[in-house]
């Protein structure tokens, strides 16, 4: 499916928009009704920020960002290329697609093997109301304030950098540029 920035201007977004943060950029669209084009009348909700994990074209974004989609588009400078859920899990919002024929090879974040600690510097790195804002990555820096999250859930991290509706998915870097959370 191809969506060229006009026509990405005028769709009816409810969520976040989907890109990764490092070229080329990706934007994953839940659609509804289910279709071949993504037009003005189509419903389109669940946009966020994703991130690769394995050259392949396999990304990491949130669960609720893919949450009952019929169809999941991921989307590099105005291209898309049909995706699938290879795992999701509600509890923790984290969800794995993965491109169904990618046609180029990606380039993934690497994953911490440590836990950050609290006051350990962060980045969270999005695409924040990028219908609005536009199409290029917003970074925030903070730090880890808390190692656990409402309800003591130790599968959260409180912090500090602002985070706004477009950041769902995108990848908590610490100061070796390792992902140490989404």
């Amino acid at each position: 499916i191809m969506i060229d920035e006009q026509r990405m201007k005028s769709l009816k977004v409810e969520k976040e928009l989907l890109e990764q943060i490092t070229e080329p950029k990706m934007l994953l669209i839940k659609q509804y009704p289910e279709s071949g084009y993504v037009d003005s009348s189509e419903f389109v909700s669940g946009v966020g920020t994703g991130w690769a994990i394995s050259d392949d074209g396999i990304f990491v974004t949130n669960h609720h960002v893919i949450d009952g989609a019929d169809k999941i588009y991921v989307g590099f400078k105005g291209k898309s290329e049909t995706a699938r859920v290879l795992l999701s899990d509600k509890r923790i919002d984290l969800a794995v697609v993965q491109i169904i024929n990618p046609k180029k090879k990606y380039k993934p974040l690497s994953i911490s093997n440590n836990s950050a600690e609290n006051g350990s510097d962060i980045s969270v790195i999005g695409y924040p109301l990028a219908f609005d804002l536009g199409d290029d990555p917003r970074i925030h820096e903070g730090i880890i304030s808390a190692q656990s999250g409402i309800s003591k859930d130790i599968t959260r991290y409180q912090i500090s950098a602002n985070i706004n509706p477009g950041n769902s998915g995108g990848p908590v870097i610490d100061a070796n540029a390792n992902v140490v959370g989404v």
